[in-house]
């Protein structure tokens, strides 16, 4: 059975663990809801970071315990979860090796979901993940064939394309980068070349950082990604937007410091507990969207259970 859809899309798995938690704490033994937990917390960091999981054992440790009671399973240490991490590679669910950062100096344990190992052990969780994976890859709009690759647009008469050019990587290269510099302090938004010349590897992320909080969608972890990015590349925020972004970090604070304790007021307990009661009852208010696949589960980087339409 092709899984491609699903290796290409591992972040529909984290939907397959959260839809089939129900049956997986009623149907099967400790062990395998045990394992169930792990998995979803892997899936759910794979869901906010992308197709690799890099997580530390203490944050694998944060992501169980918050989808234990799901699973019906205790809240356990860190030396518990490495543990299951020994065991779910045994049972072929995943598999670990580490990486080295020549760049930083560091070491990474990365952690990869294995398809065929959920398939065996949870199948109703596969089936979900697959058949979402499925949909999402049938929505892109794929090439059409030879013949629409062949197919070149007109040349562009605008002033842009005439820039030089470099013919090793096509890559635009302004005539006058101090120019850019100037641009990136007053209202204009500067181009590729300048993020390329100031910020290197990380040129595409503080460029999609600054889209974002030039239309005002930024969080407030965006917001000091972009903070230290400045910080380490040596170029220095204009102060109003620095001031905007420090504006954004304090008010997502405040706003949830507000929200925790509106759950505290509603459900009763530490703000841990009310926090769970919260996202158990947003669970089952929209579970069945969930089961008829127009929606999927999801957490955000506070824990919180949120929707997102598919």
């Amino acid at each position: 059975m092709d899984n491609s859809a699903l290796i290409l899309n591992p972040r529909y798995l984290s939907s397959g663990f959260r839809s089939q938690a129900g049956n997986i704490s009623q149907t099967q033994p400790a062990v395998v809801r045990k394992l169930a937990c792990l998995m979803s917390g892997i899936a759910s960091h794979i869901l906010k970071h992308g197709s690799d999981c890099y997580a530390s054992t203490d944050r694998l440790t944060s992501l169980y315990n918050q989808s234990a009671a799901k699973f019906g399973c205790k809240m356990v240490g860190e030396r518990t979860v490495y543990d299951l991490l020994t065991k779910a590679q045994q049972a072929n669910l995943i598999t670990r090796h580490s990486v080295f950062n020549q760049q930083t100096g560091q070491s990474r344990r990365h952690i990869q979901i294995l398809v065929d190992g959920v398939k065996s052990l949870f199948t109703g969780v596969y089936n979900y993940a697959k058949q979402a994976a499925e949909k999402y890859v049938v929505r892109e709009n794929l090439q059409l064939g030879r013949s629409s690759v062949d197919k070149c647009d007109p040349v562009n008469t605008c002033k842009g394309s005439h820039q030089k050019q470099d013919p090793q990587n096509c890559r635009q290269r302004s005539k006058d980068l101090s120019k850019e510099r100037n641009k990136n302090k007053s209202c204009a938004f500067p181009s590729d070349t300048f993020f390329v010349r100031f910020f290197g590897k990380d040129a595409n992320t503080v460029k999609s950082l600054q889209l974002a909080a030039k239309t005002k969608r930024i969080t407030a972890s965006g917001a000091k990604k972009l903070i230290r990015l400045h910080a380490e590349h040596g170029f220095e925020l204009a102060k109003p937007f620095k001031k905007f972004l420090h504006y954004v970090i304090g008010g997502e604070h405040k706003a949830q410091k507000e929200r925790e304790a509106l759950e505290v007021a509603a459900f009763g307990g530490t703000p841990d507990e009310a926090k769970v009661a919260a996202n158990q009852m947003f669970i089952e208010m929209n579970e069945n969207d969930v089961a008829m696949g127009r929606a999927e589960f999801y957490r955000d980087r506070f824990g919180r259970v949120q929707l997102r339409l598919l």
